[in-house]
């Protein structure tokens, strides 16, 4: 990352070491350290990160983060701290959490998304110990590994901004899901070996389900209610699915249920 006093900012952020005033209020935890995680075409600067010693990481800024990958060389420096990240507070004003911005945060309990957010990228919460997360009204794009693996997730709710619906494939603790109307597919894979998910509606703005969304997962009865096109394999090794309400809506669904005993 550059030097982050290297250049100015609209706000007055303190330097490492110092108390930080966040939410109005000054911590007793000082700043571990801090940098800057903008997009490369503003030069990094829209936006800054802040290490807590308390374990929050701080977002902040304007504009879209970073999108990291997953290597050696292009992974955020506050991967140093990956183990202490506890809570991640992304202010408002961000728009789009980067690809891998929290990957493998295994003790990452707990975060806060800004009604600013508009996109979340690949692996950004993946593998991860959030137990819970609150998805804004303002959010429309989850990539397609946004949260996979993340055990401690019971239950989501999407809001009905994301007209494409991915990214919570392998949450093994995941028993229930609701849709709101708005989100018009479920994309490919997206509860993929959910093995506890048990619990989701289709909202009459549902129009499509793609293959292997539902793969090996615990659902036992299903109301389509407007959908028109099931993918093949899309509810494949469903073995507790036993009652289906089929619309007349729906005319393609060859293949979808393969597996189901």
């Amino acid at each position: 990352d550059p030097e982050f006093d290297s250049w100015e900012f609209h706000m007055d952020y303190p330097m490492a070491g110092e108390n930080y005033v966040h939410g109005g209020k000054a911590t007793l935890d000082p700043i571990i350290n801090m940098g800057v995680c903008g997009t490369e075409e503003n030069d990094y600067l829209n936006a800054i990160w802040i290490m807590m010693r308390d374990g929050t990481l701080v977002i902040e800024g304007e504009g879209a983060m970073h999108d990291y990958h997953y290597s050696t060389s292009t992974m955020p420096y506050w991967y140093y701290w990956v183990d202490h990240i506890e809570k991640v507070e992304v202010g408002e004003g961000i728009t789009h959490v980067g690809n891998t911005a929290f990957y493998l945060s295994g003790s990452l309990t707990e975060a806060s998304l800004p009604d600013s957010l508009t996109s979340i990228g690949g692996r950004a919460f993946a593998k991860t110990g959030l137990t819970a997360i609150d998805l804004p009204e303002s959010l429309t794009t989850i990539a397609n590994d946004s949260f996979e693996y993340c055990s401690g997730l019971t239950e989501v709710e999407i809001p009905g901004t994301v007209a494409i619906l991915r990214g919570f494939g392998y949450c093994e603790n995941l028993k229930k899901v609701i849709l709101n109307e708005g989100t018009g597919k479920i994309d490919s894979e997206a509860f993929r070996s959910c093995t506890a998910l048990a619990d989701i509606n289709f909202p009459d703005s549902l129009l499509r389900i793609e293959g292997y969304c539902f793969y090996d997962t615990a659902l036992t009865e299903l109301d389509f209610n407007n959908v028109v096109t099931i993918a093949v394999d899309a509810f494949n090794s469903c073995k507790a699915l036993t009652e289906l309400t089929i619309p007349e809506t729906l005319t393609t669904y060859k293949d979808a249920f393969r597996g189901c005993s």
